[in-house]
């Protein structure tokens, strides 16, 4: 990965047979399931800041929108949809960004 140490590692289906493989610790086999495990503080720092913000968003849609009457319920639905599609995406583009491959 240029630009510094990743923060997860990705590993895919054809990946099950390399030297290194952490299949076997996951628990699982691979058929064409796709692991992606945080391998630097950064990693789980990145996914506990996800975690909070993918459960604080739809409370704070539903408790202060729609619980104080600012929101309509479809709106407040459509905010949270968008909301959680947007969160999903960031994360999986931080993933993208900061990831590695096993035997990269």
């Amino acid at each position: 990965m240029p630009g510094g140490k990743p923060w997860f590692l990705v590993m895919t289906a054809a990946d099950a047979n390399q030297p290194g493989s952490e299949w076997k610790r996951v628990g699982a086999a691979s058929y064409g399931k796709v692991s992606v495990r945080p391998v630097a503080p950064e990693g789980w720092l990145a996914l506990a800041i996800f975690i909070v913000i993918w459960m604080m968003g739809p409370l704070l849609i539903w408790g202060v929108g729609f619980g104080l009457g600012n929101l309509a319920a479809v709106p407040a639905v459509i905010a949270t949809v968008v909301f959680e599609v947007a969160a999903v995406g960031g994360f999986v583009l931080l993933v993208w960004a900061k990831s590695t491959r096993l035997g990269a």
